[in-house]
Formats: structure tokens, C-alpha cells, sequence
């Protein structure tokens, strides 16, 4: 993902979500890899899908939800329950 593109879709988690923490950090190693941080909390990794014959643009977003319920821990990303 390009960096204007991550800036786009790191305001439209914020707003989603209504967590202004949310943040998008690029890997330093693997151009692909984009992982989404609340406050220095890495939650998971987003990657954009590149199918030729798609029009639209998408995104496949993995959150580490399960990690933290095994672990009785809890994921808050703000926004409607």
C-alpha cells in the first residue's frame, strides 16, 4: 500500500471505530505487510487484494480478536456494540 493510500484507509478505521489510536505502520521489510497498531499495541495486519479483474478496490484485514479471548484479554477498537 502506498502511504496516501494507508493515511485514506487508517481515517476510515478511525471513523469506523470512533478510536482516534488507531494507527497503520508499514513493515520495514515486506512492502505488502501493513499492520494496524492502537496506541504501540500491534491488533493485526491489513493488506490490500490485487485481483486484475476486480473494479474496485478491497482490503483483507486480520485482527488477533482470538489471541486476546484465549488469553482473556480484550481488543477495543471503540465504536458501536
Amino acid at each position: 500500500m502506498k502511504n496516501d493510500e494507508i493515511l485514506i484507509v487508517q481515517d476510515y478505521l478511525k471513523i469506523t471505530f470512533g478510536n482516534e489510536d488507531i494507527q497503520i505502520r508499514k513493515s520495514e521489510n515486506d512492502d505488502d505487510l501493513n499492520s494496524i497498531f492502537i496506541k504501540n499495541s500491534r491488533i493485526g495486519n491489513i493488506f490490500r487484494d490485487i485481483d486484475p479483474d476486480d473494479k474496485e478496490i478491497t482490503y483483507t484485514c486480520l485482527l488477533y480478536t482470538s489471541d486476546a479471548a484465549d488469553e482473556g484479554l480484550g481488543v477495543d477498537l471503540g465504536g458501536r456494540r
